[in-house]
């Protein structure tokens, strides 16, 4: 084989390892959730049980943070496997679901989310469940699109509240033309 042809042939082998491209905004994004998220998971040994409000403080910025990533339309283009947090999706991929461990300490194993979905008509939206409905703590571990004529979803999540204390819990998610309902 010409030398050529071999250099090729090898450039192109490895252009299928190499990290997809994504836009610059979009990589400074995810570089920042993932330092709050070694932030988060290395800081809780060095705080007393009455300083957990630093961590909580922490898991606002994360979801915060990823909310603003996620709602960016582009992100659907981007592997899963280069976003931070991913969980699962739907298996129209419509709706995504994004789970971290809290780290706030005691026997409560509890995680924070945040779901990203696409609306009927097209638009990206991102929602944090880091107070009231969808926020027990739970991991979300799949969504399942029912056989409906109202756009419903059925996303399955299981907590661990101490160390024997266990549930699965299922949300009904439905979405609309310009926005979701997740009551």
């Amino acid at each position: 084989m010409k030398p050529i042809a071999f250099i090729f042939l090898f450039s192109l082998l490895l252009s299928g390892y190499q990290q997809e491209e994504i836009p610059k905004d979009i990589r400074k994004k995810i570089n920042s959730i993932d330092s709050l998220l070694i932030i988060q998971s290395t800081v809780r040994d060095s705080f007393n049980s009455d300083e957990t409000w630093y961590l909580q403080d922490v898991n606002y910025e994360i979801a915060d943070a990823l909310v603003d990533l996620l709602s960016d339309e582009r992100t659907w283009q981007i592997d899963t496997k280069w976003l931070p947090c991913y969980s699962c999706q739907s298996p129209d991929k419509k709706i995504r679901c994004f789970v971290w461990y809290e780290n706030t300490g005691g026997s409560w194993f509890s995680n924070c989310s945040v779901i990203q979905y696409k609306t009927l008509n097209g638009k990206t939206f991102a929602h944090s469940f880091m107070d009231g409905l969808m926020h027990n703590g739970e991991y979300y571990e799949s969504v399942y699109k029912l056989k409906s004529k109202n756009n419903l979803y059925l996303i399955k999540a299981s907590v661990r509240g101490c160390n024997t204390c266990c549930a699965e819990m299922m949300y009904v998610l439905q979405l609309a033309k310009d926005s979701a309902n997740f009551n």
